[in-house]
């Protein structure tokens, strides 16, 4: 008899020394991160201004394009410690000068393993970050492709612009497939998916985050209504706002919520997205 109570009290004393363990496990929070890309207009309105967009966003993550470097300085450094963030950035997409351009840039609240760039036609330039949440790794791309043009031959020009940023999107998609994946890819793409030039990002299975959430995109780029006379002599009808920003991520990333961020301190909003990174993604 006594055998048997020092049996049963062993056990008892095993389940309460591995319950606790097996109990943590389970509610252990899953690998999410929260994202964000921001075309700042190199804060040309304010920069107090788009310090407190970024602010408000309270994402992990914020991709940074028209990043204004001047006099030798990158303006993500600044943003970074007002913020609390780490800042990585590039090197010079567009030149004023050989001191004074843009750059893209990453503000981070994780630690960056590894960054990478490359040069894309057109003398434009994709960024990439490597981080890991919970010991998940994650790449992280952001670009600025080349933009629309208004000129007297808008419809030439524009033809030629567009082939030339179906070619960005290429050599971008061509570098991240020698990414580790899990990956996301974000950035002012100066494209419209009536245009088709987009078309390669889920023919490479990469998805946008509206296209996996319950939300449309309201659109990221308010057209100023000279703008919008200009483009109504190519096509009869401009809507007042358009989308040029976006977020792609590949298999093994779940979207939680996708949004956009209205804010006068830039000509665009930002778009941002919670996603959840699936384990062995």
């Amino acid at each position: 008899m006594k055998k048997k109570n020092t049996c049963t009290i062993s056990g008892i004393l095993m389940l309460l020394l591995t319950y606790p363990a097996c109990s943590q496990h389970s509610r252990e929070p899953a690998a999410t991160i929260s994202v964000a890309t921001y075309n700042i207009h190199h804060t040309r309105s304010s920069y107090h201004g788009v310090r407190n967009a970024i602010r408000s966003l309270n994402a992990d993550i914020v991709a940074l394009q028209e990043v204004p470097v001047r006099n030798g300085t990158d303006y993500s450094g600044r943003l970074a410690r007002d913020l609390g963030y780490r800042h990585i950035s590039g090197g010079m997409y567009y030149r004023q000068n050989r001191r004074s351009g843009w750059v893209l840039s990453f503000l981070s609240r994780y630690p960056v393993s590894s960054k990478k760039e490359i040069l894309l036609s057109g003398s434009r330039r994709a960024l990439r970050i490597d981080i890991k949440i919970k010991n998940q790794p994650l790449a992280v791309i952001t670009t600025h492709l080349s933009p629309f043009v208004l000129s007297r031959n808008i419809i030439g020009d524009n033809r030629a612009r567009s082939a030339l940023r179906k070619n960005q999107i290429s050599e971008i998609l061509r570098w991240t497939g020698n990414a580790a994946r899990p990956a996301v890819i974000m950035g002012d793409m100066n494209s419209i998916y009536l245009m088709g030039e987009l078309t390669p990002f889920p023919d490479n299975r990469f998805f946008d985050v509206f296209d996996s959430s319950s939300t449309d995109c309201p659109g990221t780029f308010p057209l100023a209504p000279s703008m919008r006379r200009k483009i109504q002599t190519v096509v009869p009808f401009a809507p007042s706002v358009i989308t040029l920003d976006y977020i792609f991520v590949s298999p093994g990333i779940e979207v939680i919520s996708a949004g956009v961020k209205k804010s006068t301190a830039s000509d665009h909003y930002p778009v941002t997205a919670t996603l959840r990174i699936k384990k062995g993604a």
